[in-house]
């Protein structure tokens, strides 16, 4: 029997692994005796042999080097992610390398692009999420579907924008985060 390293109940660890895992409660709990009785914090919880391939068989994290400059009302200014400089005025325009993005508004709602010189169309769900993506002719270039929490459902084409689940700015691919203007 391996051991995970835990600040956590054995009840709370047997949740979540269950929960990662999508396995019966079950599955994970030593015993339902033992469970009740051992609700207290521990340094090291016994995992089943198959649950143990699972965690070892999971890939390693990898750290980001992220650096973000916001001005004097909070706004982000400018982001340096893995060595990529991306200048933000306001939220109509980009600047990351030499690409220049300009963003269009109807209200508070962004529904263009222009990245290069390639004009594009955003569409957004009742959540105001990117969700259909066009090109200047009407061709849909790329179309999401999303999950309650924000995580990518299906995905058709490739999003040429980061401003995907609630039309906020997403740095998923980068370390797994949405940036929600400082919530």
């Amino acid at each position: 029997m391996n051991a995970i390293a835990t600040g956590l109940t054995r009840e709370r660890m047997a949740y979540l692994l269950a929960r990662v895992f999508n396995l019966p409660l079950a599955a994970v709990e030593s015993s339902p005796a033992q469970a009740a009785v051992d609700n207290t914090p521990v340094d090291l919880i016994p995992l089943p042999a198959h649950l143990a391939a699972k965690v070892l068989a999971a890939p390693a994290l990898q750290g980001v080097d992220a650096t973000f400059v916001y001005d004097g009302d909070g706004q982000r200014v400018k982001s340096t992610i893995g060595g990529v400089t991306t200048y933000f005025v306001g939220s109509h325009y980009e600047l990351s390398g030499s690409t220049i993005t300009k963003y269009y508004f109807a209200g508070t709602q962004r529904i263009a692009m222009r990245k290069g010189t390639i004009l594009t169309f955003m569409l957004a769900d009742h959540l105001g999420s990117t969700s259909l993506i066009t090109d200047s002719a009407g061709n849909v270039i790329s179309e999401l579907r999303y999950k309650p929490w924000g995580e990518v459902r299906t995905q058709a084409g490739t999003a040429s924008t980061s401003y995907t689940f609630t039309g906020q700015y997403s740095n998923t691919a980068d370390f797994g985060l949405m940036y929600y203007n400082a919530r």
